[in-house]
């Protein structure tokens, strides 16, 4: 029966249907229309996910569409190369196959695993996922005499997903960008609106853990990720990876060179690097990191671009351990574990969001008269962010904005919004009478603390803050960082 329904669906397209930009599933609930939930965020407080945002959906210089054909043409042309000697180019630089072998673990149990062949420079999500419709919010029609409420609804999304992007890095392997989710729903409980037109709305809870990041890889190098025992759990992502190891350079002539470094285009200070080899040969280049060097020094600027990027993606391993401390007695930490690139931010959120009626708006019309709710997401737990980097003298300082969030939704409370209205007639015709308008509103209580700024790691590579917590956790309390950063190559 599946295989038929999947033979129907393969042979009649839905109607409109295009190519989703990858990316995991989202972890906070979305309005979504056909499965295209990107595309349906005017809802306040309903994104996607917590901290999680991957750079490729907003990245423009990228490898799926290939310009590498073209740019050899052009090289071609000016030496008036034959058809056949460019395709012969063309077949001698192309990407070679990428096998990646990757296993995610929630509190030791496999929730995720596969061997997948991906492409260069073209995101993949990797998903089990569930999803559940549920409502999200209500919208209200109004009129003369009438009002009613209509039901905004969205999906709740659990499971694991996957998503990465891999591009090479020249002489030295493959440069990921890893975004990971986590999540399963928990069973909520019905909404105290107290309003006689509305009922039937859930409280939504998720529990979530989300982490993106970019890192280096080798073929036949392991590579993991740990986040703590929060949210839905331990998170432990591993990877490998497999294929050719992408050349530092292609010698296409006896003057000619070829180097794929997209890496290095996408890089700030790339208009700087590529005057540098402007500078000594004659360069052919675009936007997605494809170059050619022609001239007597040709090889010598190839290997020094191959170089300038291998010199890029560097890695700082991260150990993050956030420990709490009530009445002097140290508890088990919670402990995390990273691996990312220099200069680019590690991410991540691990808690529970969940919904709260925290507001009404009212519409009102001749005779008519109707009370909007208003829902937030509200998320509890730690998020950050972490951007290392190593300076001139050798130490690694680091960027640091961690936040940790208690919400406490206590019991909701009455408001009045109209007092009773008795019927009567005037020149308008009559109206009838409206009884008192009394509703539910919750009023979260949120404790948080924050940790930002930029802080120096000792020789040992060592970071450690303390502060107390009293807001956060109660009287006697403190809070203890310690963050292990190590550069790697």
């Amino acid at each position: 029966m599946l295989s038929t329904l999947l033979s129907i669906c393969a042979i009649f397209p839905a109607a409109g249907a295009f190519q989703q930009p990858a990316m995991p599933h989202p972890s906070l609930p979305v309005r979504d229309h056909q499965g295209d939930y990107y595309l349906n965020e005017d809802l306040p407080g309903y994104g996607r996910w917590v901290a999680l945002e991957p750079g490729w959906l907003s990245q423009e210089n990228e490898l799926k569409n290939d310009s590498r054909m073209a740019l050899l043409q052009r090289v071609a042309a000016s030496r008036g190369l034959d058809d056949a000697g460019t395709t012969a180019w063309v077949d001698a630089t192309a990407a070679m196959p990428l096998v990646l072998n990757y296993r995610i673990l929630s509190n030791g149990e496999e929730v995720l695993a596969g061997r997948e062949s991906i492409p260069l420079g073209k995101a993949v999500a990797l998903s089990d996922s569930r999803r559940l419709s549920e409502i999200l919010d209500f919208d209200v029609e109004i009129a003369s005499g009438a009002g009613i409420l209509d039901p905004v609804i969205g999906q709740q999304y659990s499971g694991t997903s996957l998503a990465l992007e891999a591009l090479p890095v020249p002489g030295l392997g493959w440069q990921l960008e890893i975004a990971l989710v986590h999540s399963t729903t928990a069973p909520g409980t019905l909404i105290d609106d107290g309003y006689a037109q509305m009922d039937g709305k859930m409280r939504l809870i998720e529990h979530i853990a989300e982490c993106g990041l970019a890192t280096v890889m080798k073929s036949g190098e392991t590579a993991s990720l740990e986040l703590a025992n929060l949210g839905p759990g331990k998170v432990v992502l591993e990877m490998q990876m497999e294929g050719a190891m992408p050349p530092a350079s292609q010698q296409l002539a006896d003057d000619l060179y070829f180097v794929t470094a997209p890496t290095l285009s996408r890089d700030r200070d790339w208009a700087k690097h590529s005057a540098v080899f402007e500078e000594q040969v004659l360069m052919w280049s675009n936007a997605q990191g494809y170059m050619v060097f022609e001239g007597e020094n040709a090889q010598a600027v190839a290997a020094s671009a191959a170089q300038t990027a291998a010199q890029l993606a560097q890695t700082i391993q991260l150990q993050l351990a956030v420990q709490t401390i009530r009445d002097g007695v140290e508890e088990a930490p919670a402990n995390m574990r990273f691996a990312g690139l220099q200069n680019m931010p590690v991410v991540f959120a691990q808690g529970t969001v969940r919904d709260a009626l925290v507001d009404w708006d009212v519409e009102v019309a001749q005779v008519s008269r109707v009370a909007d709710p208003d829902f937030i997401n509200l998320f509890s737990g730690a998020r950050g962010e972490l951007t290392s980097r190593i300076r001139a003298d050798g130490k690694i300082e680091v960027d640091l904005d961690l936040t940790f969030v208690v919400v406490e939704l206590g019991e909701p409370r009455q408001i009045r919004l109209a007092a009773a209205a008795g019927g009567e007639t005037g020149y308008d015709g009559k109206v009838p009478a409206s009884p008192a308008q009394v509703l539910s509103i919750e009023t979260p209580e949120v404790g948080e603390m924050r940790f930002q700024g930029t802080y120096l790691a000792d020789d040992s590579g060592r970071i450690v803050l303390v502060r107390s917590a009293r807001s956060l956790l109660g009287e006697a309390t403190r809070l203890r960082l310690v963050l292990q950063v190590d550069a790697t190559r």
